[in-house]
Order: C-alpha cells, then structure tokens, then sequence
C-alpha cells in the first residue's frame, strides 16, 4: 500500500500533502502549448499515469475511518495470501517428502545386503520426519488461517460502530453486548497465546544411532553422502521451522493482543452510546459493573504478561537498527543529545541560585526609581523560589518534544512524556504554591521553621495526592481508555480527599482552634473548642471551626487586597464620610472650630512651609537635581529644571530644603516672586540685585555677566508670577527663558510653578524641550498623609480621642497583625485603627494636597484637656453657594485658578473687564469665606479650594 501512493496511508499529514499534490498535478494540462506534440504511446502513458493518479486521488479522499477499514481489509487479504502459498508450499513439501519415504522403503525390501538396508531404512525414517515438519507447517498454516478469518470477522462485525454512522440506542446495547462477548472470548485465546510464547518448542530433532562413517558403509558411499546432505537439511529445516514457530507465536500474540485492545478501545467508546438504562447497568456499582471491572483488570493482568514479550521483540529490532549504519547515526546523535542535556541540566541546576542572586543585585542596583527597584527586587526573588523547577520543565519539553519528538507514537515514551510532565508541573506547582502561602501568611504574623516546614508538608500531601490521581489516569488511559478503572478516578479521588482532609485537621487541630478562640473569644463553637481539646470527637468541632477562620481569612484577603488599589480606598472614603456626614446632621452645633485650638497646636499644623522639626522628608526627584549641581561643579553643563505642583503639595518646601542640601558646593541665589512681574526690565533688576551683580543695561549684558562668573544654582519660586493671560503678558516668561537657555552652560535654573500656569506655558512652546528636568509633584499617598498628621500632632504633644467618631470595623488595616504571646496574630485587632481610618477620608478629600489635608485636620479638632483634642467631622464648604454663582464669577474663578493669584487689576487686564467690577466680585467672593487676599492678591482659600476645582472642572470652566 505505501509503494503504491509513495507515501505512509496511516499518516494523516502525508495523506493530505499527497492528495494535495495530486489534485494540482491532474489540474494541469496534458501538454503544454509549447511542448511539441506527443506520439500516440507517450499519450496513451500519459493518460493511463493520470488515470492512476484519479484512483490514488479517490481512494485518499475518502473518509479516514473507510480508508483505514479497507487498509485493514488488504492487509488481511494479503496475509491470507502469504498464508495460503505458505501452506502449498508445506503440502508440497510433505508429499515429495513422503514420495521419497516410500521409494527409500522399497530399496530396503530390495537390498541386497544389510547396510544397504540400513541406509534404505535410515532414509526412509529422515523422510518421514521431514513429512511430519511439513505437516506441522500445514496446521500452523491452518491455525493462522483461522484466526485472520476471525480477525476479518470482528472488522467485518463491528464496521457500523467503527465507520461513525448514527446507531440507534437499541442497536449500540445489542452491539455492546456482542462486544463483551467476543472481549471474553478474546481474553481465553490471549490467555493462550501468551502461554504459547512461554511453552517450548514443539519441533523435536530428529535422532538417529546409524554412524554413516562406518568401514561397513564404504562401498554406499554415494548413499552415505546423500544422508549426510539429507541430515543438514532436515537439521536447517528444523532451525528454520524454530524460528518460524517463534515468529508465529508472536504473530498470533500481537494480533490476538491488538484485537483486544481494538475492542476494547471500541466497548469504550460504545458507552456513550448506550441507552441510559444499560449504561447505568453496565457502568453502577452492581453485578455487571462489576464484572466489566474484573474484565478490565484481567486485561490489565494480560497486559502485563504481554508487555515485556513486546519489549524483547523491539529490542531485538533495535540491535538489527544498531548493527545498520544508516540508521546506528541517528540512535547515537540522540543518545549524544540526551547526555548534553543531562548535563547541562545538573551544571545549570547546581549554579542557578548564585546566578540569580548575582543578576537580581545588578538588576535591582542599576534601577534608579525605588518602587521599580522594590517590585523587581520582589520579581526575581519569586524566580529564584520556583527556578529549579521551571528548569525541570524546560528539559522535560526539550527531552520528549525535540530530542524524542521522533518516537512521540511509540506508546510507551507518550505515557512517559506525560508523566514527566505530570511530574514536572507538581514540582512547579508545590513550589509556587508554598511561596505564595508563605507570603499571605507573613502579612499577618511571624512564620518561624517549624511553621515553614508544616505549610510545606501539608502542600506536598495534597500536590502529591493530586500527582498520584494523574499518573493513575495517565496509565489506566493509556491500557484501557476510559473505561471502568478510569471511571474509578471520581471514587478514588473523593476517598482520597476525605483522607488528606482527616490528615491535614489532626496536623493544623490546634492552630485552628487558637486562631478561633483569638478571633471569637465568645463565639458559639469557642466552649466546645475549648471543652473537646484532646478529644478523638473535637476533631468535628475543629473542622466546624476551621470553617469560621478560613471565611473570616478569605474574607480578610480579599478586603487587603481590594485595598491595595487607591480607587477601591477611595471608594470606601467617601462611603464611610457621607456615613459621618450624616451622624454629623444629627448632632448639630458640635462642629470644631479650629480658632479655639490652642496656639502651639495652631502654630504644629501650620499650612505654610516649614522647617525641622514640623518638616516630613517628602522630596521627589531631589537626588537627580543635586546630581545635575554635582555635575555643573565638576565642569558640566547646567540647564533649566521646572518644578510643578498644586498649591500646597510642597514645592516651597522642596526648594528650602534642597537649598539645605547644597550648602557650599556651588553659589545660590533665591527669587522669591511674591507680586508678579510684567515687565522684562523689573525682572533683570531683581536677578541683578539677588545676584549681587551691579545694575545691568538689559539681559545681554546679565547673560554676559552670568557667563563669565562663577558656576551657580538659582532658584525662582512662585514663577507663576511671571505671566498673565493678556497681550504682552508674557514677556518677563521669555525674557527669563532666554537668559536661562543662554547661561545653561553654567547656571542651574530651577523654577517653581503652580499647576494650571505650568500647562497654559508648556502650550506656548508646542513639540519643544524648554527644560532639561520637569519633576512634578503630585499629591501625596494616604500613607504619606497620615504620617504628615501623626508627625504634627507628636511635635506638638497631643493626644488625639477618635471615640466620638463611632467608628466601626468597616475597613482592614493594610499592615502586619500585632502578634500575641504565642506569636499568633491577634485577629480580633486585625479592625483598621480609627485614626488610619479618619486620615483615610481627609486624604480622599485633599486628593493627597498636604496643606488641604491639614486645613481640614485642623477643621476636625475639638479641645478635650490638657495637651488632649477629640476628632469630629470636618464640615465641608457647600456646592450651592457655587451653583448660585453668576457666569462671569465663575468665569473670574476659573481665572484666578489659572494663574493661581490675581490682582483686581490683573483680573481685569486678563479678562478685559473692568477694575472695578473685578474687584467688587473678588470681595464678593472673599466675604463668602472662598477667596484670601493679602496686599491686594486674591488665593482660593484652602477650604475652598478641592471644592472650587471640582466645580469649575464640572462644568467645563478650567482648560488650558
């Protein structure tokens, strides 16, 4: 079959490629128009070659379960062929050899002395022993005969369940039935055949006491030699006939063998098929599920009989494949790969952990950012807890699915291959599993050895367990399909659960019941947890209480983790302030007015920058500034450094103490804007005067002067104040630009701006780089807030009483239980502190602004005592006072936003509206308590200001 398409007809690859080939090659034309004609013979090739190639098309695209039937249909044809001339050939045999007895009988009668007749006689008894072997071929013949009939039998039997065709629920129950049948049947002559293959050899030698080197036979001495070549044949006849019977035997195993698994393979399938009455007979726990369980593990039992005969047939073919150089090259190459990787494996296997710990150092040491730094830091150590078995993975795929992928059918490295596998995965999965368990446990309480090694011994009992049940699948697929032990699996496995669950309660009985007496002290389960301590019953109770701790830890979980995103806390915030709010209704007439705090605790929570010790180290980007100074000393450039932020988010604060940092490395020179500048001659005027340089002509001659002094670093803060939103409004910004971008090569300029300023000018200058450095400051994280209030409040030696709050257990706490005595954690404290809590909501609020944050904190504060404040909630300014605002207020606001202080005057330049009507609004604005003005400039006040920004980005007022 395979010489007459040239391909394998069991590969279904090659059979599409092959039937692709032949539809393209019987497209084509007969003759090309430029080929000349062709003579009628060739013509007649051609067409008899393209008739050839319609039938291989037909044949190959028949369906693959018709094709492989009418393969199997030719190959028993053509054994039974084999056979049939093997039997002429034995029949043949035995009559010439019985015609030779006869005739060597006959010359005995007719001797004329007595060897003669012995020779006669001893012919005569060599033939008739050749008659028998001959005989003996004839009834092997026969019996093969029979069993390919039996064979074309089953096929022939069950081609309606093998050929995919509908069956009716009535026809599979009889079929099956037909199955099991002939499977018992099947199973006695396997039986059989196996015990063949055991037995010794029926071919007897033939014996003979005549010796034909005689004196006495010297006158026969033709007759003598005839003998002597009639005895070497019979004895080559005998080997022959040996080697035969082994072949057969094994001939009539494997088929009997590949039958069984056929129908075994087929009974499984026909399940599925069955009407739902007789499967549940067939496949329940009664009389016939389990007799086909019983005929399972018979077949199980022949396999194993049968297994390592097959292994010493193939072993027998591999030294044949060894002694051939053709294919000794290809064994030896994979034998030579398989060593490498071995080698490679264990080298690498024994080097990965100073490997990693080496890379991880230099990987975590050339991040700069610290967060990056923590994560990949946390990244690697992960890695480096799982390598060993991500190595292990990766050479079980290289062995089986490259160097293997060649014997990837052979069904003996396909169940090996998966389970290395199997294997493979339970050592990544016990790994990573323990690791992460490790980690979750460590957020709560101290994890010592012993803790370590009881998390491990239990991970591996239920990865073990689950390993087990797939190498159980693995193999009972791979002998029987899914069939009754297969189906065991369910049963097994819930066995084995209930097993594993009794081991792991009696392990872990007495850390579940500390953890639920620390969590439910006085819980409905906690006297009988404490009664049945030490008893066989209290595991019941322990398993009833595990249940408790691990709701209540699950829970915990989720909420920590729900916690980790800033949206989700912020979500909570407000959740539990407009809870506060409304108890807050209730209790009116109680809201804190920060003017009765006492002054040293005003003058703590200042919101104007301060210095130690009020100061919180908060300082983003800072180390790159004081590098780019450090670098502008050691003769390199300089350049301009914009520092932006919201009012209030700390950037005077960050220019006074970088200003701290610098100390004597380079001069300094800070311009602190505090009324704005319009005019470009005012500006250098100032820069001269802070520069100690004598009154200069205009900026060439300052970038001149600047350019031949000394390196230095000057700082501009409230830059802001250099522009306003009207023609010629930006002059003294680009006047100040230039001379920076002109002294960049030895001045470092550092310019604060406010948010809203900072955006409008960045437009100015669309697709260039202005500064060499934005570093903006954003507001601070909940953490950092809180910290900031704790901070103020420890400074000024006050103690803060969250009681009227009535805070309840809403929210968890994101850090380390407290642990007890018993170095457990103290569960019923795992409740979020009030004051975290509180700080929560007025960083919600302050969207991380600390002077917002502490306005609002100061708003929160009652006196309650000596150096004692109690907390309430903060009042809020009210959205309809906005809402009742005109559109040219709202205007106005969105203004002064912009620029983040105005003048009546410099109100009305921008807007192009009158003095005086600017100025009456900013006082309108200013007695509702939403402006402050000092010396005629105009700030959103602080408790005004996330509500004021909030209004005007609704509805659409603030854009750049």
């Amino acid at each position: 079959m395979a010489a007459l398409f040239e391909i394998d007809v069991t590969d279904p690859a090659a059979v599409a490629s092959r039937a692709s080939e032949l539809r393209e090659r019987l497209r084509a034309p007969i003759t090309a128009p430029s080929v000349p004609p062709k003579s009628s013979p060739e013509r007649a090739v051609d067409e008899l070659a393209r008739q050839r190639d319609r039938l291989r098309l037909q044949f190959l695209e028949l369906p693959a379960e018709l094709r492989e039937r009418l393969i199997e249909q030719d190959q028993l044809e053509r054994e039974r062929r084999g056979v049939a001339e093997q039997a002429e050939q034995a029949r043949q045999l035995r009559e010439a050899a019985e015609r030779e007895r006869s005739a060597a009988l006959l010359a005995a009668q007719q001797a004329a002395t007595a060897a003669e007749r012995e020779l006669a006689v001893e012919e005569a008894r060599l033939q008739t022993h050749r008659a028998e072997l001959a005989a003996m071929a004839q009834a092997w013949n026969t019996r093969s005969q029979a069993d390919l009939d039996a064979r074309g039998r089953l096929a022939s039997r069950y081609s309606s369940a093998t050929s995919g065709e509908a069956l009716r629920p009535t026809q599979a129950d009889a079929l099956y039935q037909s199955i099991r049948t002939d499977l018992s049947e099947l199973r006695e002559r396997a039986d059989q055949a196996l015990s063949d293959l055991a037995a010794p050899s029926s071919i007897a030698g033939v014996t003979s006491e005549l010796e034909l080197q005689s004196p006495r036979f010297d006158q026969f001495a033709e007759q003598r030699n005839h003998l002597v070549r009639l005895r070497a044949d019979i004895a080559a006849e005998e080997a022959e006939m040996a080697r035969h019977e082994r072949d057969d035997r094994y001939r009539a195993a494997a088929s009997t063998m590949e039958s069984l698994q056929n129908l075994q393979t087929l009974r499984v399938a026909l399940l599925a098929r069955l009407s739902p009455e007789r499967r549940e007979q067939v496949t329940g726990l009664n009389a016939e599920g389990l007799q086909r369980l019983r005929g399972e593990l018979s077949h199980v039992t022949l396999m194993a009989r049968w297994y390592p005969e097959q292994r010493r047939h193939a072993i027998a073919g591999l030294r044949e494949q060894l002694r051939n150089v053709l294919t000794a090259g290809g064994v030896g190459l994979r034998a030579l790969a398989f060593v490498a990787l071995l080698v490679a494996y264990v080298y690498v296997q024994r080097r990965r952990r100073a490997a990693l710990t080496w890379l991880r150092l230099r990987l975590v040491g050339a991040v700069d950012n610290r967060a990056i730094a923590l994560r990949l830091n946390s990244a690697m150590l992960a890695l480096s807890a799982v390598a060993g078995e991500l190595l292990l993975l990766g050479t079980v795929y290289l062995l089986f699915d490259r160097i293997l992928l060649h014997a990837a059918q052979v069904p003996e490295v396909a169940v090996l291959r998966k389970l290395a596998f199997a294997y493979a995965w339970y050592r990544l999965a016990l790994a990573a599993i323990h690791r992460v368990l490790l980690n979750s446990v460590r957020r709560y309480r101290r994890v010592d050895l012993e803790l370590d090694r009881k998390i491990l011994r239990s991970v591996r009992v239920v990865a073990l367990f689950a390993l087990v049940m797939t190498a159980y699948l693995i193999i009972s697929q791979a002998l029987l399909g899914r069939g009754a032990l297969y189906g065991t699996a369910r049963t097994l496995a819930w066995a084995g659960t209930a097993l594993i669950g009794y081991y792991l309660i009696r392990m872990w009985r007495e850390d579940v019941a500390k953890s639920y007496l620390s969590m439910y002290p006085e819980g409905r389960l906690a006297s009988l947890v404490r009664g049945t301590s030490g008893h066989s019953h209290g595991l019941i109770v322990a398993l009833l209480a595990f249940g408790f701790v691990a709701a209540r830890g699950l829970w915990t979980w989720l909420r920590d983790t729900a916690l980790r995103f800033e949206q989700t806390r912020k979500a909570l915030a407000y959740l539990l302030r407009r809870r506060l709010e409304r108890q807050a209704e209730r209790e009116a007439g109680n809201a804190p007015d920060p003017r009765q705090l006492p002054d040293e605790l005003t003058g703590a929570l200042s919101e104007d920058p301060v210095t130690s010790p009020l100061r919180v180290q908060h300082f983003p980007a800072q180390d790159e500034v004081l590098a780019m100074v450090q670098g502008l000393a050691g003769g390199q450039q300089g350049g301009l450094v914009a520092l932006v932020g919201d009012r209030g988010v700390g950037k005077t604060t960050w220019l006074n103490a970088l200003a701290e940092q610098l100390g004597e490395a380079l001069p300094l020179c800070q311009l602190d804007l505090q009324e704005r500048l319009l005019d470009p001659a005012e500006l250098i005027g100032q820069l001269s005067s802070r520069l100690e340089l004598p009154q200069v002509g205009g900026d060439g001659e300052l970038i001149a002067r600047l350019n031949e002094g000394p390196r230095r670093v000057v700082i501009v803060d409230l830059a802001q104040n250099l522009m306003l939103r009207a023609v010629g409004g930006l002059d003294c910004y680009e006047c100040l630009l230039g001379i920076g971008r002109a002294t960049a090569g030895r001045v470092i300029w550092i310019l604060a701006f406010a948010r809203w300023p900072f955006e409008f000018l960045q437009r100015l200058h669309p697709g260039q780089d202005i500064y060499h450095r934005i570093i903006h400051l954003n507001g601070w994280s909940e953490r950092q807030i809180s910290d900031l209030i704790n901070h103020r409040m420890k400074a000024a030696g006050y103690a803060v009483d969250y009681s009227e709050l009535q805070l309840d257990a809403a929210l968890p706490s994101r850090s380390p239980r407290p642990l007890d005595e018993e170095g457990l954690s103290n569960l019923n404290a795992e409740q979020e502190p009030p004051s975290d809590r509180y700080h929560r909501i007025i960083w919600d609020y302050a969207d991380g602004n600390p002077r917002i944050a502490l306005h609002f904190w100061r708003y929160s504060l009652v006196p309650a005592g000596e150096k004692r404040v109690k907390v309430r909630l903060f009042s809020t300014p009210s959205q309809a006072v906005l809402e009742m605002t005109g559109l040219q207020t709202r205007f106005l606001l969105a203004c002064l936003v912009q620029h983040e202080n105005l003048t009546a005057s410099e109100a009305g330049r921008s807007m192009r509206l009158d003095e005086a009507a600017c100025a009456a609004s900013l006082e309108t604005l200013r007695s509702k308590g939403m402006l402050v003005a000092e010396n005629g400039r105009y700030r959103v006040d602080s408790h005004w200001n996330r509500a004021v920004l909030r209004f005007l980005q609704r509805k659409k007022l603030l854009v750049v």
